[in-house]
């Protein structure tokens, strides 16, 4: 059993597997306890929190247990949040008066002697609960969640789960990470929209391989931007893996679709890189948005590095006034990585760009 009863105290408990922990896997008493990226099963309890003064509970596992989660008179608001408490034999949530906890983003499901006892005025939001007829206006979900491949101790997503997409996307996720230290939020069900998901598991389909990786190493950073640079404005020859948008010249248009790309990474590649203010925005959205830049072909036409057409079918390039707001789009990203770019190569494509901008406008 973890204990955290120190007045005042602010601990961390972060990735560890806590099994047959007794009275509780986790224990904490008139504390502040961040409790994160933990599989917490086989104890009687697995978080009893009594009077703490705010815990914070995220992307964890509870399962297995007698009860998931016991709040019994927290003095402050709990916040628990992007949990999967499942498939153990008591109550998923309890808590005992108190402030009430702030609940959101959880998966609360297959719990033997039911999901919640709480007050019915303190809904959990945006979560998956069995059983549960309070869907709106709390914008939960009673389907069931789909874990994987029905393995009783494993409680990863599956490609079709309803919970993929579906968490509160108002949430400030800002440098928070899943279960298996994944970004939040990814775009899970690929309809372009980054939204997080229920549960402790942010399901990862980045895929192992993406045309923009020049250097294939699992990730589209400033290396794989110097290797198009060093070919910029020019004819590279057919099937050139530089010429993202087929029409044998590197230009603008093709590093549309590279800037689209950037910072794409494996999920493997995920789990051990440490930039995170760098990677993930206020909203949890990756990267510096390209405001516009996806907007400004009709959507069949705005191509993929991994499904670019043959250049027979190439749409027709975009209008003057569409070229000029794309140009304008690309070069606010480039002025917002600046600091991250090979000082030759950032001014090199910008003023490359300022240059076009300048010839487009003056038409």
């Amino acid at each position: 059993m973890v204990v955290s009863d120190v007045a005042g105290s602010v601990s961390v408990l972060d990735g560890f597997i806590i099994t047959g922990g007794g009275i509780a896997g986790v224990y904490c008493e008139s504390s502040s306890l961040l409790i994160q990226h933990n599989k917490i099963t086989d104890s009687d309890t697995g978080i009893y929190c009594f009077e703490s003064a705010q815990p914070v509970i995220k992307n964890n596992w509870f399962y297995k247990n007698e009860n998931g989660i016991y709040l019994d008179n927290p003095e402050d608001t709990a916040v628990v949040r992007n949990n999967t408490i499942a498939y153990n034999a008591n109550v998923g949530v309890y808590q005992h008066v108190g402030t009430y906890a702030d609940i959101s983003n959880c998966i609360i499901w297959g719990n033997e002697g039911g999901q919640l006892d709480l007050d019915d005025r303190y809904m959990p939001t945006y979560s998956c609960i069995q059983d549960s007829s309070e869907v709106n206006p709390y914008h939960n979900i009673n389907t069931d969640p789909c874990f994987a491949y029905d393995d009783p101790n494993d409680y990863h997503l599956v490609p079709d789960s309803p919970c993929i997409d579906a968490g509160d996307p108002a949430g400030d996720y800002t440098g928070d990470r899943d279960i298996d230290k994944h970004f939040r939020v990814l775009d899970g069900d690929g309809d372009d929209g980054k939204r997080v998901d229920m549960g402790a598991d942010e399901y990862c389909n980045q895929g192992a391989d993406n045309a923009a990786d020049f250097n294939e190493d699992d990730i589209v950073d400033t290396s794989d931007l110097i290797e198009m640079a060093e070919l910029w404005l020019t004819d590279p020859g057919p099937s050139s893996k530089y010429d993202l948008y087929p029409d044998n010249t590197i230009d603008y248009i093709d590093f549309a679709y590279f800037a689209k790309e950037w910072f794409w990474m494996t999920c493997e590649m995920m789990q051990g890189y440490a930039m995170m203010e760098m990677m993930m925005g206020a909203s949890g959205e990756s990267m510096p948005a390209l405001s516009g830049v996806e907007g400004l072909m009709a959507e069949d036409e705005l191509l993929s590095p991994t499904t670019q057409k043959e250049e027979s079918s190439l749409p027709a390039e975009p209008s003057v006034e569409g070229q000029i707001e794309q140009i304008k789009s690309l070069l606010d990203w480039l002025y917002e990585i600046a600091g991250e770019v090979d000082e030759e190569t950032w001014l090199s494509l910008t003023t490359t760009l300022e240059e076009m901008l300048k010839e487009l406008e003056a038409d």
